[in-house]
Protein backbone atom coordinates (compact mmCIF):
# COMPACT_ATOMS: atom_id res chain seq x y z
CA UNK A 1 0.00 0.00 0.00
CA UNK A 2 2.63 2.47 0.62
CA UNK A 3 4.68 1.74 -2.40
CA UNK A 4 1.44 2.54 -4.48
CA UNK A 5 0.93 5.66 -2.48
CA UNK A 6 4.08 7.28 -2.39
CA UNK A 7 5.24 6.15 -5.90
CA UNK A 8 8.74 4.22 -4.54
CA UNK A 9 9.79 0.70 -4.35
CA UNK A 10 10.99 -0.28 -0.78
CA UNK A 11 13.64 -2.57 -0.51
CA UNK A 12 11.97 -5.94 1.22
CA UNK A 13 14.28 -8.03 3.52
CA UNK A 14 12.88 -11.00 5.04
CA UNK A 15 14.10 -13.32 7.99
CA UNK A 16 12.72 -16.88 8.65
CA UNK A 17 10.84 -17.46 11.96
CA UNK A 18 13.40 -19.51 13.23
CA UNK A 19 16.49 -17.03 12.27
CA UNK A 20 14.38 -14.27 13.88
CA UNK A 21 14.07 -16.62 17.30
CA UNK A 22 17.72 -17.52 17.00
CA UNK A 23 18.61 -13.66 17.18
CA UNK A 24 16.73 -13.05 20.19
CA UNK A 25 19.12 -15.67 21.86
CA UNK A 26 21.88 -13.00 23.00
CA UNK A 27 19.59 -10.27 24.03
CA UNK A 28 18.79 -9.60 27.62
CA UNK A 29 15.04 -10.40 29.78
CA UNK A 30 13.94 -7.12 28.87
CA UNK A 31 14.56 -7.36 24.96
CA UNK A 32 13.70 -10.90 24.60
CA UNK A 33 10.19 -9.98 26.05
CA UNK A 34 9.86 -7.04 23.29
CA UNK A 35 10.78 -9.42 20.23
CA UNK A 36 8.58 -12.16 22.04
CA UNK A 37 5.49 -9.98 21.33
CA UNK A 38 7.47 -9.09 17.89
CA UNK A 39 7.44 -12.74 16.81
CA UNK A 40 4.04 -13.53 18.15
CA UNK A 41 2.42 -10.47 15.57
CA UNK A 42 4.11 -10.70 12.44
CA UNK A 43 5.32 -14.62 12.40
CA UNK A 44 1.91 -16.12 14.30
CA UNK A 45 -0.73 -13.10 13.24
CA UNK A 46 -1.82 -13.39 17.05
CA UNK A 47 -3.70 -10.46 16.20
CA UNK A 48 -5.32 -11.28 13.09
CA UNK A 49 -5.39 -15.16 13.67
CA UNK A 50 -9.04 -15.82 15.32
CA UNK A 51 -12.20 -16.02 14.91
CA UNK A 52 -15.12 -13.96 16.02
CA UNK A 53 -18.44 -15.62 15.53
CA UNK A 54 -21.08 -15.44 13.66
CA UNK A 55 -23.19 -13.27 16.20
CA UNK A 56 -20.14 -10.55 15.91
CA UNK A 57 -20.89 -7.10 14.27
CA UNK A 58 -17.72 -4.77 12.46
CA UNK A 59 -16.63 -1.67 14.94
CA UNK A 60 -18.40 0.62 12.67
CA UNK A 61 -21.96 -0.77 12.90
CA UNK A 62 -21.35 -0.95 17.09
CA UNK A 63 -20.03 2.74 17.01
CA UNK A 64 -22.21 4.34 14.04
CA UNK A 65 -21.32 7.94 15.65
CA UNK A 66 -17.48 7.95 15.51
CA UNK A 67 -15.97 8.95 12.27
CA UNK A 68 -13.53 6.53 11.60
CA UNK A 69 -10.35 6.50 9.30
CA UNK A 70 -9.18 4.30 7.29
CA UNK A 71 -5.58 3.26 6.91
CA UNK A 72 -4.58 4.30 3.44
CA UNK A 73 -6.22 8.04 4.42
CA UNK A 74 -3.70 8.16 6.62
CA UNK A 75 -0.93 7.00 4.66
CA UNK A 76 -1.83 9.19 2.23
CA UNK A 77 -1.24 12.39 4.03
CA UNK A 78 2.49 11.04 4.86
CA UNK A 79 2.91 10.38 1.16
CA UNK A 80 1.64 13.77 0.38
CA UNK A 81 5.03 14.73 2.67
CA UNK A 82 7.43 12.36 1.85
Amino acid sequence: MWEKLSGRTLEKKSISAEGFLASVKGLDYVQQVGMGHFYHIFYEGCLTNFEIGEDAEEASQLYPEVQYTRMDEYLKIYARSY
